[in-house]
Parts: structure tokens; sequence; C-alpha cells
């Protein structure tokens, strides 16, 4: 009976000790938008021109109270899917070498669209080192937008580890590193590579929000105890069998 027991207690410490390593959440979100906290940025690609792009910090009008209002016009491309711009905010940026490798991303934001032309696709966006990747997910298109609308949705780790992305200079990016041992990530949004040679969209952002999913790696004191635990464990199974065998003999 108490070998038993001392097998229960061993198991729930193991049960224990993994939920404590398991799977963790770091949310980051924004309703205000300080222009302090957000940094535009556009890249020419394919040998084009930059767009330009502007943002304003909005007192009233969102969903609700103050949000952002961008504007991205490319007009001297030569072809299609010309640039990267939009904004990026340093307070929202996560460090996989001290939380921990990502799982995935939920990404939320509500869009409003105010004046548009040519394609309209906003995409959400992680800058890592220099580097911008955009992603079509959630996919949101504000053509036709004319009320707030939330858009949202889920990015595993395959998408984020496979995405492409492009250099401050235009040239292909190296693969998003989302291990434990990655440099920050800030998050934003955007567009990219829209596949018109000139266009001039003015939309509105608010209640941007990332949750991070991720996988903390288990502290060196925590692996040792759970080696420790199973070592005892194995111990213990070893020598039940000679201890029923000497009882059995007494009898």
């Amino acid at each position: 009976m108490k070998f038993h027991l001392l097998l229960k207690g061993i198991l729930l410490l193991c049960t224990l000790t993994a939920a404590s390593t398991a799977q963790a959440a770091t949310s980051f979100n924004d309703s205000t938008f300080a222009q302090s906290d957000w940094q535009t940025f556009t890249i020419g690609t394919h040998g084009n021109p930059p767009a330009v792009v502007s943002i304003t910090p909005t007192a009233s009008g969102g969903n609700s109270g103050s949000y952002m209002q961008m504007s991205v016009t490319q007009n001297a491309a030569t072809t299609s899917y010309s640039s990267y711009a939009g904004m990026v905010s340093a307070p929202l940026t996560y460090n996989p070498a001290v939380n921990g490798s990502i799982t995935q991303l939920q990404v939320s934001v509500d869009l409003k669209g105010f004046s548009l032309s040519g394609s309209s696709l906003v995409q959400f966006f992680a800058v890592q080192n220099g580097s911008y990747y955009n992603f079509n997910t959630p996919y949101m298109a504000l053509a036709g937008t004319s009320d707030w609308t939330t858009y949202s949705g889920t990015i595993n780790a395959l998408t984020l580890a496979s995405a492409y992305g492009v250099k401050s200079d235009g040239t292909a990016a190296p693969g998003l590193n989302i291990s434990a041992t990655a440099l920050p990530i800030e998050f934003g949004i955007g567009v990219g590579e829209i596949s018109a040679t000139t266009f001039s969209n003015t939309f509105g952002i608010d209640n941007f929000s990332v949750a991070v999913g991720s996988a903390p790696e288990a502290p060196t004191g925590t692996l040792l105890l759970l080696g420790g635990t199973v070592f005892l464990s194995g111990c213990l199974l070893r020598k039940k069998p000679s201890l029923i065998v000497s009882i059995s003999a007494k009898i």
C-alpha cells in the first residue's frame, strides 16, 4: 500500500512539473495608438521606388474612441507587387529568447476603409532584425468596407516559419526565426506588395491585438527534479519484486 501511495505521489509530481512548463500565452494590444509607439516603414521591391506612407492618430470616430488612420500611396511603380509599407510598434515586441519559442499567433484588428483605389488588401506584419514578413491571415480585404469590421485569425508555427519577407533594401530575407534562441519580433500592420502599379488607400485601424502562444523551455532545476524523480521511480520498481519474494518465502 505504501509503495502505491508513493508511486501516486511521484506521478503527481511529474504531472505538476510538466504543467509548469506547458504552453503559455503573452498578449499585446493597442486601442489608443500614441504616435510615439508606432514607426512607419516603406520598402520598394522589384526595382520600384517605395510607396509613401503616413499615419495619423485620431481622437474620435474609432471602434470606439481613438484610432490610427493610415494612408499608403504608390504612384511611380513600373511593375506590380512594388512595395511593403505600414507601421510597427516597439511596445508590441515579443522576445522568444526570454519567453519561449512561438507556437502560434492569434491576431485581431478592427479596420475601416475611407478612401480606396486599386487593391485594398491589408496585412499583418512581423519584423525581426530588419526583415519584414507579411501574412494573409487574417484575410483583410477592405474593398467596399465603409463601417468598422473586425478581422481575426490564427497563424500556426509552420506558416510563421515559412513566411516570405524582405530586408529594408528590398531583397529577400531569411526565414522568420520563432525558436527559443530567436531575436525579438515586433508586430504591426500595413500593405505588402499590392498587385497594382498605382494605388492610394486610406483606412482606419483600431483594437489591434496579438496573442502569442509559446512553449517555454523547462528550467534546469525543473529538469533535474524530473530526472531524479524518474530515477527514484525506477529504483522502487526494481526493488518491489524482491520484496514480494521475501514475504512469500516467510509464509
